[in-house]
């Protein structure tokens, strides 16, 4: 039996389509009910037998935060792919990001230790890598530089990953996954997938910062050939094509015919910005349009580089002009 924990997100919804290829025996949460139906909507992107897959999975509500319900959801399993995580960028909900972040990890890892469930791919981030690359590229061996100024997601990411790191000493077998921007369908109010609509309802300003990106799809099956190995005790950066971002918009917009951005946002601009941003969320408590560390990102030039996972499995990455163009034809689709 598999486990998945942040079954009913972008990567967890395609790693359970890509599991349901081949697995028999698959368990996985929800926290809300109302988001399962839609991945089985992502199933059916991809397959005619949707539902057939979908029924091969076992659902179970569960909250992460309580280590007993986590223990009764993974009992029996035999591998777990944590996928959960709290996404968040509003500064009024800082502590409780890192916080949630860490406890969910820990509660993963106890039930796991708990059940001897040694076998165990962890989501990570490539906001859990430092700034200085290797040989121009930023990989597994750039490491976390904690006098740097931080995102309160990457704070809770980089030690939910320590918590994986350090359990090996009691047994566990981790495998960690660090993807870069990951671009998927289905989920167009959230993540990367807000991209698509927000440039449908017509974006003309973008950034000249650059970075890694990835198809989901790739992301999960990764996560899959890499668990199906004897590969133990390592971390690989997910990352298929370094893009800036003006290039991703265009590529999208192309993609769902709306026009292109033409307005550059300078780093002076978004300087004045995001101070505004900032405030007016923590008055509302809603998540900030732009803040401090979206606005460095959007600017600043980082390459990543994806080439151990290629090296050390059987694995080739899509090219994402055509994931892109996909996935823009499943946004028109779904908005007939």
């Amino acid at each position: 039996m598999i486990f998945v924990s942040g079954a009913t997100g972008l990567v967890g919804s395609h790693l359970l389509f890509e599991l349901c290829q081949t697995k028999t025996k698959i368990r996985a949460s929800y926290r809300n009910k109302s988001r399962v139906e839609n991945v089985k909507h992502i199933f059916r992107y991809y397959s005619k037998d949707a539902d057939a897959l979908f029924e091969k999975i076992e659902w179970i509500p569960l909250n992460l935060l309580q280590l007993d319900e986590v223990k009764n959801a993974i009992k029996g399993c035999t591998q777990i792919y944590h996928c959960a995580a709290i996404v968040s960028f509003n500064p009024a909900k800082k502590e409780e990001t890192i916080r949630l972040n860490e406890e969910m990890t820990k509660n993963m890892i106890e039930a796991a230790l708990f059940y001897s469930i040694f076998d165990f791919c962890h989501i990570s981030s490539i906001a859990t890598l430092g700034r200085v690359s290797n040989n121009g590229y930023i990989d597994e061996t750039s490491k976390y530089d904690n006098s740097e100024s931080h995102s309160a997601y990457s704070i809770g990411k980089y030690k939910a990953e320590l918590l994986v790191l350090e359990a090996r000493s009691r047994g566990l077998n981790p495998l960690i996954v660090k993807p870069s921007v990951i671009i998927g369908p289905g989920w167009w109010k959230e993540g990367s997938g807000k991209f698509y609509s927000v440039i449908n309802n017509g974006l003309p300003f973008y950034t000249n910062g650059r970075t890694g990106f990835v198809d989901v799809r790739d992301v999960a099956k990764a996560m899959v050939m890499l668990m199906d190995s004897d590969i133990r005790n390592a971390d690989f950066v997910i990352s298929a094509q370094n893009m800036s971002y003006y290039d991703l918009f265009s590529k999208i917009a192309l993609s769902i015919h709306k026009k292109p951005p033409k307005i550059k946002i300078t780093a002076f601009v978004s300087k004045i910005v995001w101070p505004f941003a900032e405030f007016f969320a923590t008055i509302t408590r809603k998540e900030p349009v732009m803040n401090r560390y979206t606005a460095q990102s959007s600017q600043s030039k980082k390459e990543f580089s994806g080439e151990k996972l290629t090296k050390t499995i059987d694995f080739k990455y899509r090219n994402m002009d055509f994931s892109i163009s996909e996935f823009g034809s499943f946004f028109l689709n779904d908005h007939l």
